[in-house]
């Protein structure tokens, strides 16, 4: 062997004995037992070892700490909304021709339709046959569809989702859906 590397021929000889015979070629290769609990200076022995320690003092402020995204006000973030294949076909053009985003386009189209029309997209039918069992009252619901992500700040998703509350609408996607589809088709007509 040359002097970089050492002979394995030891790791492979037969154990030695010992009293009991088992794990003699392992002896030294293990870091030494730990200390007992009992022993670490400063901890009492006995069952109050085991206890957890007390939590330090810093960590109920990281707690209480607020994100950097609530810290800034008018943080912008993406909203998700699922649009069917037609509209979002329709929503995609009008992007696209008018080179804008899905934020501008629906800001531009809740300043174009009025709150009423807004509201009449989510009404209730509320005829009720004049004999018989009154009928189960079907709230409109957002179709499937695929998604796209508005990009909102705070203060603009705060307003949509009083709207939405409003107007009551089944969910904020629900919400933008109806007014993408209620300004395209004000646009065409």
């Amino acid at each position: 062997m040359n002097a970089e590397r050492q002979s394995l021929a030891g790791a492979f000889a037969p154990a030695s004995l010992t009293a009991d015979g088992r794990g003699a070629s392992l002896q030294g290769l293990l870091s030494p037992k730990r200390k007992s609990v009992s022993a670490v200076p400063g901890r009492p022995a006995g069952p109050e070892a085991l206890a957890p320690e007390p939590p330090e003092e810093a960590k109920p402020a990281q707690a209480t700490r607020a994100k950097s995204s609530e810290q800034a006000s008018g943080a912008i973030r993406n909203v998700g909304v699922y649009l069917p294949p037609v509209l979002l076909e329709k929503v995609r053009d009008m992007v696209r021709s008018h080179q804008t985003t899905y934020a501008d386009l629906l800001v531009e189209a809740f300043d174009v339709i009025d709150e009423r029309t807004l509201a009449k997209a989510f009404e209730t039918d509320p005829q009720q046959p004049e004999t018989g069992m009154p009928r189960r009252i079907r709230r409109p619901r957002g179709a499937a569809g695929i998604q796209i992500n508005v990009r909102l700040d705070d203060q603009q998703v705060r307003w949509i989702d009083e709207k939405m509350k409003r107007m009551e609408a089944p969910s904020r996607s629900a919400f933008i859906t109806a007014v993408y589809k209620l300004y395209l088709e004000k646009e065409a007509g």
